[in-house]
């Protein structure tokens, strides 16, 4: 059946509902329901609806702006707190920009940075506030627990720096620990650098050689260990000549230093005596002295017999022509490094 036009659709008889099965056009006029009105979807804009509860409005949108709220039903988009799917920046328009992390009541708290998915888990890393110790620490994942690589105590502990594992590592030459804080030397004294740059330690191979040049020669034994402190070099060396050989020139020297003798003028510094055995002359006293902007230093000595109560002449440079088979030298020195 089909009704064309009709005022009003009512139930029949006691029923209370009107179902109607197929589509029906509202020509004209209003639909007044009263109770409740049960559709599959409604269509139309709605803009005459009313009594409807707050809506969420929105303010200051732009595109990758994170929103807050803004009171009420109100959300604000944050022009300096932006998100691009990769990048979460906090741009401040006034006072500091800060990320703030607090832990619950006795718990520390933790921001991880993690490089990708790798299924060792040592790329993950941690800076972590320490609730029971207030101290800082750098963490990295591995072996199923958080390593401590780096920590920085609380005042309480006079915000000492640990570096837990492995070294600290300057990376940049004349670069190093700054003691500029530290009182400097009194008048008529006056510091030239306050930094740490430079520390090494190893071994070197010592040689005897004449002034000129050295041919022939062999060694029994000889070794040589060092230390470099800033820039002061302490030595140590022994050799025992085998065969002689030919020495050329006036004197003879210890080369190949680990490093160069500075080369500024009055910069000679002489050696602790050298123990000696086994020369052709007798003398009673060797000693080292460094040669300017070179790697080696001259021997010198005191030879006897001589004028003088011990016997002694003044001092002197042993030659090729005092060194024997089986002479042996040993010595501890210092020297300022270029």
């Amino acid at each position: 059946m089909s009704i064309v036009s009709v005022d009003n659709i009512q139930p029949i008889g006691s029923g209370t509902t009107v179902t109607v099965n197929k589509s029906v056009t509202l020509e004209s006029g209003n639909t007044n329901i009263t109770g409740v009105c049960t559709a599959t979807s409604f269509v139309g804009s709605g803009a005459n609806l009313t009594s409807l509860p707050s809506q969420v409005t929105i303010t200051n949108n732009a595109n990758d702006r994170i929103f807050t709220g803004g009171g009420g039903t109100n959300l604000v988009g944050e022009s300096g707190l932006t998100f691009n799917g990769n990048n979460l920046a906090i741009n401040a328009s006034s006072d500091d920009g800060r990320v703030s992390i607090v832990g619950h009541e006795g718990y520390g708290a933790r921001l991880s940075l993690i490089a990708d998915q790798g299924d060792d888990h040592i790329d993950q890393w941690n800076i972590r506030s320490v609730a029971s110790n207030n101290t800082l620490t750098i963490d990295q994942f591995g072996g199923g627990t958080f390593n401590t690589r780096l920590t920085i105590a609380s005042d309480a502990n006079n915000g000492n720096v640990t570096v837990n594992t492995g070294n600290l590592i300057i990376g940049t030459s004349g670069k190093g620990i700054d003691f500029s804080a530290t009182a400097n030397a009194g008048s008529p004294s006056s510091a030239s650098s306050e930094v740490f740059d430079d520390y090494e330690e190893g071994s070197w191979t010592p040689g005897l050689s004449g002034s000129s040049s050295v041919t022939g020669q062999t060694y029994t034994s000889r070794s040589g260990y060092y230390t470099k402190i800033g820039n002061r070099v302490y030595c140590d060396f022994s050799i025992v000549i085998g065969t002689k050989g030919s020495y050329g020139g006036t004197y003879i020297q210890i080369v190949n230093l680990p490093f160069t003798v500075n080369g500024g003028a009055y910069t000679r510094s002489c050696a602790t005596p050298i123990y000696f055995r086994t020369l052709n002359q007798r003398w009673c006293f060797l000693g080292l002295q460094q040669h300017e902007g070179a790697a080696k230093a001259y021997i010198f000595g005191v030879e006897g017999p001589g004028s003088g109560a011990d016997g002694a002449s003044n001092r002197s440079y042993p030659n090729g022509g005092d060194i024997a088979n089986g002479t042996e030298m040993t010595c501890s020195f210092s020297y300022l490094a270029a």
